[in-house]
């Protein structure tokens, strides 16, 4: 795992319907070989793209309806993490599950740039900073002191 980002399970991407083995979704369509997106409605779409260099891939939701707050990002609930997937078609599947039946429980969708972004480079630096805190209180043996 990467710092600042989480991995998709494999029980939450078999919940979404992912099997290894499976077949890109109906309705995704390629727009170049790092992007796939599927049409929600008018102006608004679904969205996954790999990650630069990583071969794991990010999973938005783009569009300038009134259902849906602009751009927005599958995060987990700790420190809205962003949620990456190992393969463009386990991250459509689970696209296309969070959408239509709203995210699991400890995920969420939220805006990809904030509103106040002060607040949110605050919020960086101080989970930064406890962090930072945390690897310096762990004993070599991997108990706190």
């Amino acid at each position: 795992m990467a710092r600042g980002v989480a991995i998709a399970s494999d029980a939450l991407l078999r919940k979404a319907g992912h099997r290894d083995g499976l077949y890109r979704p109906r309705g995704w369509r390629e727009t170049s070989p790092e992007y796939f997106v599927r049409n929600l409605d008018w102006n608004c779409y679904l969205l996954v793209r790999e990650s630069d260099e990583t071969d794991l891939w990010t999973i938005e939701r783009l569009g300038a309806s009134r259902r849906y707050n602009a751009d927005e990002v599958l995060v987990h609930m700790f420190g809205s993490t962003p949620i990456f997937t190992r393969s463009y078609r386990s991250a459509m599947r689970l696209a296309m599950h969070c959408h239509a039946n709203g995210p699991p429980s400890e995920l969420r969708w939220i805006k990809a740039i904030p509103t106040n972004c002060e607040a949110a480079i605050e919020f960086a630096r101080k989970r930064r900073n406890d962090e930072a805190l945390d690897a310096n209180n762990a004993q070599p043996d991997g108990q706190l002191h």
